[in-house]
């Protein structure tokens, strides 16, 4: 997983976490990033799964990174928060991971 730093989107890193253990993951970054490009670019050397809130994803973010982005709709939540993958360069964990949490 890629995460923002803590004290740069707490709100995300704790609300990822979160979801992760109320659906059986045990959820640990292997990147911290500062920034929504650093993260997007790691996923794009598939270096892992990032998330990022759903206003920070402008459209174009797919295309200009190489990247599929998903949307985890959570309708008690002002933002949904969204997850990168490199579809071309994954492992079948990052997949399966992938799929659940698409679900």
């Amino acid at each position: 997983m890629i995460l923002f730093e803590r004290q740069q989107s707490p709100i995300i890193v704790d609300y990822v976490i979160n979801q992760g253990l109320q659906n059986g993951f045990n959820l640990r970054a292997n990147h911290y990033v500062t920034n929504l490009e650093e993260g997007l670019s790691m996923a794009a050397m598939g270096k892992g799964l990032p998330f990022l809130y759903s206003g920070m994803n402008d459209q174009t973010l797919e295309k200009k990174y190489h990247i599929k982005i998903a949307d985890l709709q959570d309708d008690s939540l002002d933002q949904n928060i969204l997850v990168a993958i490199n579809q071309q360069r994954t492992s079948e964990l990052l997949s399966q991971l992938f799929e659940t949490l698409q679900q």
